[in-house]
């Protein structure tokens, strides 16, 4: 399972290849998620993320989308370098009140 409540917060966990399918599933299980909890903060943990294609930068567009709907906050924990080089390539670092950590 990629998400799960803790409390007011609503955590994702991206774990192995990010790309289509995985994308399709995780953005499913939030959305589904999200319609039934109210959240305070949705955060990405990308600590156990391996290769990604542009549809992680798709899937944190989206998702930002969503937090921003459901009145909640966006945070990404654990980018390392890799991962934000990518985020900044896809122009995520412009969105206002996104936490990158």
């Amino acid at each position: 399972m990629y998400t799960r409540l803790e409390g007011e917060c609503l955590m994702i966990e991206m774990k192995g290849d990010i790309d289509h399918h995985h994308a399709s599933r995780i953005r499913e299980e939030v959305k589904l998620m999200l319609s039934f909890h109210p959240v305070r903060e949705v955060v990405m943990d990308f600590k156990d993320a391996g290769f990604m294609d542009s549809s992680a930068i798709g899937l944190v567009l989206g998702r930002y989308i969503d937090a921003n709907e459901a009145g909640a906050g966006l945070k990404l924990i654990n980018t390392g370098e890799r991962v934000k080089k990518m985020l900044k390539l896809g122009g995520i670092y412009k969105l206002k009140g996104i936490v990158i950590e």
